[in-house]
């Protein structure tokens, strides 16, 4: 009881403080890069075409590959153990069954940073934005455009069908965080990685 209720203290908080901050910010690129940009378009916008394009196709073709959505989710959570320094026991990813990451019993605020991970790391997406900063002008930047438009797609679908499993459940990770905490967790990191996306999309090679 005193958890959740301290998990609803800090989902106000941050909702008041932390989320019109995050929001001004993805504003203040989307007004800056795209409303009063010349043309509205990106530097490369063919290559993020077909990136968005590809990956809208490859969500609407065939249901997710649970397999990568799993390994993906539980990477997250190892990754998060790795840099809090939280001992692993375990790591298991399958394609029916689910997976999971299980760790020593630790402090609330490191479990719930775990817990969180893999509805905030756009992990596929970062190594995408972070190649496309040090690809030269030319046919290979307007291929890392398009693969950021792939991923950032694929980080909205994986995001998608993680919150529609994990929200229901005792041992579900959003449930055990709190779902209002969950949400602005979530909602903070969307439109950061937005901004991100956004900036790097537009700003030029």
């Amino acid at each position: 009881m005193l958890r959740s209720l301290v998990s609803l203290v800090v989902a106000v908080a941050l909702a008041v403080w932390a989320l019109p901050w995050c929001w001004w910010l993805m504003r203040d690129q989307w007004v800056r890069h795209i409303t009063d940009c010349a043309d509205h378009w990106p530097e490369d916008p063919l290559g993020v075409g077909c990136g968005v394009a590809a990956g809208i196709g490859l969500a609407l073709w065939k249901r997710p590959n649970w397999f990568v959505h799993t390994a993906i989710h539980e990477l997250c959570h190892l990754i998060m153990c790795m840099v809090l320094f939280v001992p692993v026991n375990s790591f298991r990813a399958t394609r029916g069954q689910g997976g999971e990451v299980t760790h020593l019993r630790i402090d609330p605020v490191r479990e719930t940073l775990i817990s969180i991970a893999p509805y905030v790391l756009p992990l596929v997406l970062v190594p995408c934005l972070l190649g496309l900063r040090f690809t030269p002008p030319g046919a290979w930047h307007a291929l890392a455009s398009g693969l950021v438009g792939f991923a950032y797609v694929h980080h909205l679908h994986g995001l998608y069908h993680n919150v529609r499993l994990n929200a229901r459940g005792s041992g579900s990770d959003l449930v055990k965080i709190g779902r209002p905490l969950s949400a602005v967790l979530i909602s903070l990191a969307l439109l950061l990685v937005s901004a991100w996306v956004i900036s790097m999309l537009w700003a030029g090679p």
